[in-house]
């Protein structure tokens, strides 16, 4: 039997941890990897959306025939990324005016006889995203209350990627450093590696 592996990455589309984890693969030789990938990652895939990291680990892992369990889920991503957009806002790395202009463009973008079926999909998903996250603002709520929104959503992320693992047994997960820290102590059967 394989020894079960619970690795921790940065998931920053940097060479060297990919290296290192298709090296820490090798070692291991699983032949099913649960990944922090939602339920719907490949109607995502079809439509060019990518996540950082995850989506060029689970092309790696389907290129060598091993099985690839999405442990996210779509709902909790749809809960959280209005969020971090607001929170964006709130900490000054883009302005509201600069949100504003994004989703304008999104809207238009999204049916333009010239934008490509995958980017009116992206920026279809960014203007229901962008609208939610305005509401957010809009409702005066201040950063420490959207810290709390985002923990609400990391730990609903962490029970549904817990509870997938313990459902689907993968040899291997690979998961945000984030997500392994709060897990760890849940995952008693798994051998934990960082790369982070």
């Amino acid at each position: 039997m394989v020894n079960q592996v619970l690795i921790s990455v940065m998931h920053r589309d940097e060479d060297q941890e990919f290296n290192s984890l298709k090296s820490l693969l090798d070692q291991y030789h699983p032949s099913t990897v649960g990944l922090e990938l939602p339920d719907n990652y490949l109607e995502l895939s079809n439509h060019g959306v990518t996540i950082y990291f995850f989506s060029k680990a689970e092309k790696y892992l389907t290129d060598n025939g091993l099985q690839v369990i999405p442990l996210d889920s779509q709902d909790c991503w749809e809960e959280l990324t209005p969020v971090l957009i607001a929170k964006s806002v709130l900490e000054g790395k883009q302005t509201l005016e600069g949100l504003r202009k994004e989703i304008d463009l999104a809207f238009k973008k999204r049916k333009d006889a010239y934008t490509s079926p995958e980017a009116c999909y992206c920026y279809s998903r960014f203007y229901n995203q962008g609208k939610k996250a305005l509401e957010l603002l809009k409702a005066g709520l201040d950063t420490a209350t959207l810290q709390g929104l985002w923990r609400k959503c990391m730990d609903n992320r962490n029970e549904v990627m817990l509870e997938r693992i313990l459902q689907h047994n993968p040899d291997c997960v690979i998961l945000g450093d984030g997500h392994v820290q709060e897990l760890t102590d849940r995952l008693n059967g798994y051998k934990i590696i960082s790369l982070a």
